[in-house]
């Protein structure tokens, strides 16, 4: 599984709201998402907007697994030094780890 997160910082500057989380669905056959499932083209290979289909928000995370996706956006967030916000993309094992 594919998850992106995102966090917001609050008038003090700590971040405390996680947004809803997005699944991008991939598969045994497509495990990796590449530049056609983020970016539609045209013929001449020019991007035209973003890909359509493939995902899902807010993504069906049980409890357990959406409190380790918030930790880890916000300690990311923390460690890495940003500000306002910031977007994270996570790869989940069939064991939710």
């Amino acid at each position: 599984r594919e998850i992106r997160c995102a966090v917001l910082e609050n008038d003090k500057g700590e971040p405390d709201r996680i947004l809803p989380c997005l699944e991008y669905f991939l598969s045994d056959d497509h495990p990796i998402r590449v530049s056609t499932d983020k970016v539609a083209v045209d013929a001449q290979g020019q991007p035209t907007g973003l890909a359509s289909g493939g995902r899902k928000c807010p993504a069906d995370v049980d409890d357990v697994l959406l409190a380790k996706l918030s930790d880890a956006t916000i300690r990311s967030h923390r460690a890495l030094g940003c500000r306002d916000f910031s977007l994270y993309d996570f790869r989940i094992d069939p064991q939710g780890e």
